[in-house]
């Protein structure tokens, strides 16, 4: 992976006792990966469980970030099956959304006739709103107790998508580890993963002293022990800077029932935030795609300093344009990048260059994303069919890796 290079010198001044010393330390070739995805962290949790199981997050979830829901049951006295999940009241078929914006994304049952082995899992995401409830609930058809984690995560200035699930079950066997299954194969780019696995136990926990284990980088556990003749749910997730089919497998000490899961998300950029308005037009230049395709940078080649072209369907005339930037800062507070900057150009149906736009500033080092009206006026000779970002500042020794988001056009008065 790529990384940024750059050089700075960095004065500390330091006392004697004989007089005042200025040292100078040169700090060279401090490098950082350039398209690093923006970490994914763990926000909170809550569990509950009861034939409608209720868990409640500790403050309210911020807009923007990944809810996710895992149900686990293991059936009930008098024949109860359970084979149809709700979240909050509500079911769904696999693939489907419910009405507050839950979407089930693994439904996993196995021998729900037979008492001696019967289960069922399922996992429900959704992207937190602006004023999302903190409480969620979740039953079962013939409701059986259900053990619930639900957990939020924060992508950390980027977005999170849901690119494929897998899931596996040991059937009737008791077993002391289960892979998860393998989603497709998913092409280069940058992953977040989060696995459940649910147990019947008999008799004792089936994880022995601790937590099960998982591979392929998934960690960070949460374990819910049901206990004697119970149901034992745990979650991990982990982080991915590759594609391929996904996958995890968990281990632990005593044989059991078990089945698993996994979900995969996909970590972009964010979306567009320029909103439609009359006599406006937009393109989309690297919203929501993954980051290492859509960076522009000055340190590199001419290509490398460029995103585009982009169709862009624009008649001759004025227009006031504005500019929407996006690069990882709040995760990178040693990133320094001091022109992240970047101007549209914008060519006819031969690939002529008609017009070019004023850039926009530099990215603040406190924050992710920039929108900024760049030009008022800007005059547009002719019909325009396509248009490319191209960096402010090439070529330059520093990287200045920037992600153009989008374009607005404006229809304005022509000048007078």
């Amino acid at each position: 992976m790529p990384a940024h290079t750059f050089s700075f010198t960095l004065p500390i001044k330091f006392f004697l006792s004989f007089g005042l010393v200025l040292a100078t330390i040169a700090m060279l070739a401090y490098a950082v990966p350039a398209y690093a995805a923006p970490p994914v962290t763990s926000v909170q949790s809550a569990e509950g469980e009861a034939a409608v199981a209720s868990a409640t997050f500790g403050a309210t979830p911020a807009e923007g970030n990944l809810l996710v829901a895992i149900s686990f049951h293991r059936g009930a006295a008098g024949g109860d099956l359970g084979a149809t999940p709700a979240i909050n009241g509500e079911s769904v078929a696999v693939g489907g959304t419910t009405s507050n914006g839950w979407t089930l994304r693994v439904l996993e049952t196995v021998n729900l006739a037979d008492l001696n082995s019967r289960r069922a899992m399922a996992v429900w995401d959704k992207v937190a709103g602006a004023v999302e409830p903190t409480n969620v609930q979740t039953s079962w058809s013939q409701s059986p107790v259900n053990k619930l984690i639900i957990r939020e995560f924060s992508p950390m200035g980027g977005e999170i998508v849901f690119a494929g699930s897998a899931k596996n079950s040991s059937g009737t066997a008791s077993v002391t580890s289960l892979n998860t299954g393998a989603t497709a194969v998913l092409p280069a780019g940058n992953y977040f993963l989060v696995t459940a696995l649910g147990v019947r136990n008999s008799g004792s926990s089936p994880f022995g002293p601790g937590a099960a284990g998982w591979t392929n980088s998934v960690g960070n556990n949460i374990h819910s022990d049901g206990g004697l003749n119970g149901r034992t749910l745990q979650t991990a997730f982990g982080q991915h800077t590759t594609g391929g089919a996904k996958s995890s497998t968990a281990s632990w000490a005593n044989a059991r029932q078990a089945s698993a899961a996994i979900a995969v998300y996909a970590i972009v950029t964010p979306s567009c935030p320029l909103q439609p308005q009359a006599g406006r037009t937009i393109v989309i230049l690297g919203a929501n795609q993954q980051q290492g395709d859509v960076f522009i940078r000055s340190d590199q080649t001419a290509a490398d300093a460029k995103l585009g072209p982009a169709a862009a369907l624009l008649a001759a005339g004025t227009y006031n344009v504005t500019l929407a930037s996006y690069d990882d800062h709040v995760s990178k507070p040693l990133d320094v990048q001091p022109n992240e900057s970047w101007f549209v150009r914008l060519y006819d149906a031969g690939n002529t260059l008609v017009a070019f736009s004023n850039a926009i500033s530099d990215l603040p080092n406190n924050q992710d994303t920039l929108t900024e009206l760049v030009q008022s006026g800007l005059v547009v000779s002719s019909p325009i069919a396509s248009l490319d970002a191209f960096h402010a500042v090439y070529p330059d020794a520093n990287p200045n890796s920037i992600v153009p988001i989008c374009v607005a056009f404006d229809e304005a008065p022509p000048p007078p």
